[in-house]
């Protein structure tokens, strides 16, 4: 739910899109749409944690 603060500043979601201030302006942005990360990417980036905390 988008809310309006005392600075007349909209912040929050409603629908589809993001209500937010940036540099003192607000700025309506359009919701990331979900995506399912590949396995294969997962499985890498767990490797290159698992080394970075052997060395």
């Amino acid at each position: 739910m988008a809310t309006i603060d005392n600075k007349r500043m909209v912040h929050g979601t409603a629908g589809s899109v993001i209500y937010r201030e940036y540099r003192g302006k607000n700025i309506i942005q359009g919701k990331a749409k979900a995506f399912k990360q590949p396995e294969k990417t997962i499985r890498s980036a767990t490797e290159s944690l698992q080394n970075c905390f052997l060395t």
